[in-house]
């Protein structure tokens, strides 16, 4: 007999409670499991310190999900090299947990996947982003794992991929082909789990949710939007971890906060100001968008790095320049211009993942911004006059597409 939702809520309900009872007191409780059902959630992120047990925790969850529920998980990596710390933590998670017998755990090996079996039953896939392209030959195989789990997603700086985003859509898209018809969730869901390394993720910048993680309040767990979050600090791990060796008291591994320098960064009370009388204009830079946002009397500027625009009126790429778009060469630039952003000036960056953005790229600190927005400030004079009314239907609207779209993506993806 086919279970109605009510019935369906209420049986993972009791099983999540289950397990929980198992789960240490000092360690990550998978709060965000509580809304896996949810079908307004589409991702969920778990940012902690480390040895809060996330990992551990969650994956755990998730393979005895599989067994109980027939719920399959795709594990995903950077690297292929890094699938083999993959299948070491899931031997050691059957080996430790009285939930498991790991006589009866298998994981085999192809050049995409590894497959993980208990007790003769497919629960899972090891993966990583590499691989997306050519694993969209298995959609029919891979739709059958609809949680996807991506540990270790905040790194170095360096170790980001640079089209992280695109490859992890790809493989979403190819698992993503069941439309709406997946037993208890419906819809693919996407876990993250990270330690607060840094902001330079890919996947946070196009996720646009900078802002948010610079106020989220620490040891709790809140929806936004599409996003369930949590942030936590487990003091009890940090107390067993040696942080004199390197002074570590104070870093991000150990709060579980991102270290964020609010120097310079737009308040509320600006950006309302430069929304009130203001304008927009885009630049395309090699790998993003940077969207600068004026006062149109007084220069006030807030400048924001967006994942994507359709219309951008600069370009810093000769490949980029279309009918309409200026090509930002030498004269667009300016010596000793980053005193605008270390002094009190008109210049201000919306969040703190723009400001790193931007600060680390010496070509984007010697663009004179303020030339910039004089001339789209002239050019937008000459299509519209000085009528304000015009200006302020520009920014309505394009707050309108902005929320539009998040509504979109939020609905469908």
């Amino acid at each position: 007999m086919v279970k109605d939702r009510l019935s369906l809520v209420r049986d993972y309900q009791n099983f999540l409670t289950k397990f929980r009872k198992q789960i240490p007191t000092h360690y990550n409780q998978i709060e965000l499991m509580d809304e896996l059902m949810n079908k307004n959630v589409d991702w969920y992120i778990s940012i902690s310190n480390r040895s809060d047990g996330k990992t551990f925790n969650y994956i755990s969850f998730f393979m005895k999900l599989a067994i109980e529920f027939d719920i399959k998980f795709t594990l995903i990596c950077r690297h292929y090299d890094l699938r083999k710390a993959y299948v070491e933590l899931v031997e050691k998670i059957a080996i430790e947990l009285k939930h498991f017998k790991p006589e009866k755990l298998i994981i085999t090996r192809s050049n995409e996947y590894s497959t993980i079996f208990y007790d003769d039953k497919k629960i899972g896939i090891i993966t990583d982003l590499n691989d997306a392209t050519d694993l969209k030959y298995h959609s029919n195989f891979l739709k059958d794992f609809p949680i996807i789990v991506y540990d270790e997603f905040l790194a170095l700086e360096y170790d980001y991929l640079p089209d992280e985003w695109e490859k992890l859509k790809t493989i979403y898209d190819s698992i993503d082909r069941n439309h709406g018809n997946i037993p208890y969730l419906e819809i693919p869901k996407i876990v993250l789990l990270g330690n607060a390394v840094n902001f330079s993720s890919p996947l946070l910048a196009n996720l646009d949710i900078f802002n948010v993680l610079q106020k989220h309040p620490i040891n709790t767990k809140r929806q936004y939007g599409k996003i369930n979050l949590e942030m936590r600090r487990n003091d009890f791990s940090n107390e067993k971890r040696n942080t004199r060796a390197f002074d570590s008291d104070n870093d991000a591994m150990t709060t579980g906060e991102f270290d964020f320098n609010t120097y310079n960064l737009t308040d509320d009370a600006l950006r309302n100001h430069i929304s009130k009388n203001g304008d927009y204009f885009y630049i395309k830079t090699e790998d993003r968008f940077i969207k600068v946002m004026y006062n149109f009397n007084d220069y006030q500027t807030n400048i924001k790095v967006v994942p994507h625009t359709d219309d951008y009126f600069y370009c810093t790429e000769v490949a980029d320049v279309e009918d309409g778009v200026t090509y930002l060469k030498e004269s667009y630039y300016k010596e000793n211009h980053s005193k605008r952003y270390y002094r009190q000036s008109n210049l201000h960056f919306d969040n703190a993942y723009t400001k790193q953005y931007i600060l680390q790229d010496q070509k984007l600190i010697d663009l004179n911004m303020n030339k910039l927005i004089k001339q789209h400030k002239s050019y937008e004079n000459r299509k519209y006059g000085i009528r304000d009314f015009d200006r302020h239907e520009k920014m309505h609207q394009d707050n309108f597409i902005e929320q539009t779209k998040k509504y979109l993506i939020n609905k469908y993806t």
